[in-house]
């Protein structure tokens, strides 16, 4: 675990600490929201914490453990990985109730030694986000993901492997940097190899696209050509399908663009109106069908992928596009 992680853990078992050793002031419990509010990390640490402290049947049994309660408890918690010792070190003056400050140590020592004893798990968590919504997904070691509209993943992050299966769609990876354990992202044949960077694979069919919106990853294919790999920086884009790679660089502009769908828009420039109603199809039931001339139209422009409708009837008032209704298609053109 990172040092940074660390720091996270204490301030987590600090905080519960105090809360149950008693009813936090208002101003406190502001501070205390606002410190959860400001790191996705804090809450995960948090929750996490918390559970830990369930599954010993809470503070209140950890105090009757130190305080001489049947042998049974102390074994328990020595199974747990509890050090009762600590239970007993002189309390500190600077206010935490019932010697909070060494509960918060025990609490660290002993869900990091009772985590450190857990086996791999033996079968991935899936994770989906449905069509036309998205899914944010907070990862125990602080990476968050990103899902897309459509979205199958399948995550192993344990202490000895950090692994991701991009089986559907598209995914935004905020990677928490863990030098002694590379992130590894599959997606098909393609794998994404990463340290710490923030990053969205697409997989489309037998086509896999990368974005790096910072840091290095290296994307591989392990049986295909030499040709076929590449080592991808800021502002980079990778086509790649089974037997090679196209790498193009693109401004940032271009990439926020790209990625514009993680705040729940579409946005375009200068694009034709086959290709953004290709976009649009991703998020909506009823298809875009585009024909004829209307195919080469160029657009620019925000939109919200869930408002079909609107979007038609701007290409109706404002560039004189018809559309009829085909049962689950809509049809455009001149």
């Amino acid at each position: 675990m990172s040092t940074r992680h660390l720091e996270i853990e204490a301030q987590a078992a600090a905080w519960l600490a105090r809360q149950d050793a008693d009813t936090l002031p208002p101003e406190a419990q502001q501070e205390f929201e606002a410190w959860l509010a400001a790191d996705l990390a804090h809450r995960v640490a948090w929750l996490r914490l918390r559970q830990g402290w369930q599954r010993a049947d809470g503070m209140e049994a950890l105090r009757g453990a130190a305080a001489g309660r049947p042998r049974a408890w102390r074994e328990r918690l020595r199974r747990w990985g509890w050090a009762l010792q600590d239970l007993a070190a002189p309390r500190p003056a600077w206010g935490l109730a019932g010697g909070a400050a060494a509960l918060a140590l025990v609490a660290i020592v002993g869900v990091q030694q009772w985590r450190a004893q857990q086996a791999p798990s033996a079968r991935p968590t899936s994770y989906v986000a449905e069509l036309g919504s998205r899914q944010m997904v907070a990862l125990e070691d602080g990476t968050r993901l990103t899902l897309n509209t459509r979205s199958k993943v399948r995550v192993a992050v344990t202490r000895s492997e950090r692994r991701v299966w991009v089986d559907q769609g598209e995914v935004f990876f905020d990677v928490a940097k863990d030098p002694e354990h590379p992130f590894v992202v599959i997606a098909g044949d393609k794998r994404i190899t990463v340290l710490g960077t923030k990053f969205s694979v697409y997989r489309k069919g037998e086509q896999t696209q990368v974005t790096v919106l910072e840091g290095r990853v290296r994307v591989e294919s392990p049986e295909g050509p030499p040709d076929a790999s590449a080592v991808m920086l800021h502002g980079q884009v990778a086509v790649a399908d089974k037997d090679s790679m196209l790498v193009v660089q693109r401004s940032d502009r271009e990439v926020e663009n790209r990625l514009a769908w993680r705040s729940g828009r579409l946005v375009f420039e200068r694009q034709s109106l086959a290709e953004i109603a290709a976009e649009f199809n991703r998020y909506n039931r009823r298809q875009l069908v585009v024909q004829g001339e209307a195919a080469r139209l160029e657009l620019g422009g925000s939109f919200d992928p869930n408002n079909l409708q609107g979007f038609i009837e701007l290409l109706s008032t404002g560039f004189g596009i018809k559309a009829s209704y085909e049962n689950e298609q809509i049809v455009l053109r001149n």
